[in-house]
C-alpha cells in the first residue's frame, strides 16, 4: 500500500511540475506547436541575449532550432517544415541555436530559418 502511495505522489508532483511548466509565461502567449509542444512566446521583440534571459526568467530555455523543426537539415531559406504552422503569420522567434559566436539563428513566418547579429531586436522570445 505504501509503495503504491509514493508512485502516486510522485505521478502527482510530475504532473503539477509539467503543468506548471505549460502555464508559465508572464509577458508572453502560450502556443501549441503542431507536434503538441507548449511555447512560450514573448509580446516583444529583443535582442537574443534578452530572449535567452527572459526564458530562463519563466522557468524554461529558449528553443532549440530542432525544438521548432525537427526535420531542419542545417541550412536557412524557405519551406522548412516546423512545428509551427499554427502561430501567427511574420512572426520570428530566437532559437537557442547559435550559426557563431555573434549569429543565432531564428525561425520567421512559420517555416523561414535565417540567422541574425545577436544584439539585434528584431525577433520574439520562443521558450520550451
Amino acid at each position: 500500500m505504501m509503495k503504491i502511495l509514493t508512485i502516486l505522489t510522485i505521478a502527482a508532483v510530475a504532473f503539477n511540475i509539467a503543468q506548471a511548466h505549460a502555464e508559465s509565461c508572464e509577458g508572453g502567449t502560450l502556443q501549441t506547436g503542431d507536434n503538441g509542444h507548449v511555447y512560450c512566446q514573448s509580446n516583444n521583440t529583443m535582442n537574443w541575449w534578452s530572449a535567452y534571459t527572459w526564458c530562463e526568467a519563466q522557468g524554461r530555455h529558449l528553443a532549440t532550432m530542432y525544438e521548432m523543426c525537427p526535420e531542419w537539415d542545417g541550412s536557412t531559406g524557405d519551406g522548412k517544415n516546423c512545428n509551427l504552422n499554427t502561430f501567427s503569420n511574420n512572426v520570428c522567434n530566437w532559437s537557442s541555436t547559435a550559426l557563431n559566436t555573434d549569429k543565432a539563428f531564428y525561425v520567421c513566418s512559420k517555416k523561414d530559418i535565417s540567422s541574425y547579429g545577436r544584439n539585434t531586436s528584431y525577433q520574439d522570445a520562443l521558450c520550451y
